[in-house]
């Protein structure tokens, strides 16, 4: 019966998660969709104070250091590339996407370290500059109905003081299993408290900021708009690459030649 629940699982993942294949052309915009099948029992989060926790803010703390930060905005605001990424906090998928190769999440999924290159390959020269966007995919299993709005509040709040980054990657690298609700005030709190110079009282206070609530709920809108377009619907993460001259074009799937697809395509934009 375990097996059988577990199989279960992995297919409504797959559904969730389900991606469009090969490469394609589009007036309107360009989604790259990344996807892995999920296996694994889920454990709890990263205890903030413990030794992951410290290892996750000495990654990203190196990952991150130096490059400019504007709201979800990582990188130079004038790079002829924009990537931006839409995902969910709670995605197991997207962080896959998001971790380094040596993390694994709670799902038994390893990292792949994608988003660690684009950022040093391509945000930290200047080539690229990365946007975060909120979509409501994984959060909606959550047993707690507001996860998904508090946690992106989080992470916008964070984006007040520059460090929206710094907040969003350290919740991959700290995640708990999907659907457990390990979402909670605490956690919340202690992946704050992990960046170093975040006004954590400033961030307490802009978190409950409707401008802050209204962006949360404007992205989401935006997101499911495009996964409305895809035979396949919303799906997490979604990527859109786009160069000031170029055309748009579609890239999907994670697999060994993502990275390489990624590359190509962000070539083209350039």
């Amino acid at each position: 019966m375990a097996k059988e629940q577990a199989s279960l699982d992995r297919a409504q993942r797959r559904r969730r998660l389900q991606i469009l294949g090969g490469v394609s052309v589009a007036a309107i915009i360009l989604v790259v969709v990344m996807v892995a099948i999920s296996a694994g029992a889920g454990t709890a989060p990263v205890t903030p104070d413990g030794p992951a926790a410290v290892a996750a803010v000495k990654h990203v703390d190196s990952l991150l250091a130096g490059i400019p930060e504007s709201g979800s905005t990582l990188g130079r605001p004038m790079a002829p590339v924009t990537v931006t990424e839409y995902g969910d906090l709670e995605c197991s998928v997207c962080d896959e996407f998001a971790a380094p190769t040596s993390y694994t999440n709670p799902e038994g999924e390893a990292g792949t370290g994608f988003e660690d290159d684009l950022i040093t390959q391509y945000v930290r020269t200047g080539k690229v500059k990365l946007i975060y966007r909120s979509l409501e995919t994984a959060s909606s299993e959550n047993p707690n109905a507001n996860a998904f709005a508090l946690q992106q509040a989080a992470a916008v709040a964070a984006g007040m003081q520059g460090k929206a980054w710094y907040y969003i990657e350290l919740f991959y690298n700290e995640q708990g299993a999907e659907g457990t609700g390990y979402v909670t005030e605490r956690f919340l709190e202690g992946i704050a408290r992990q960046i170093h110079t975040l006004n954590f009282s400033r961030w307490m206070a802009d978190r409950k900021l409707a401008g802050v609530k209204n962006q949360v709920t404007a992205d989401n809108a935006l997101g499911t708009a495009v996964g409305e377009k895809l035979p396949q619907g919303v799906s997490t993460p979604t990527i859109i690459i786009q160069g000031a001259k170029s055309r748009p074009a579609a890239l999907q799937s994670l697999t060994s030649d993502t990275w390489s697809d990624l590359q190509a395509a962000i070539a083209s934009a350039t």
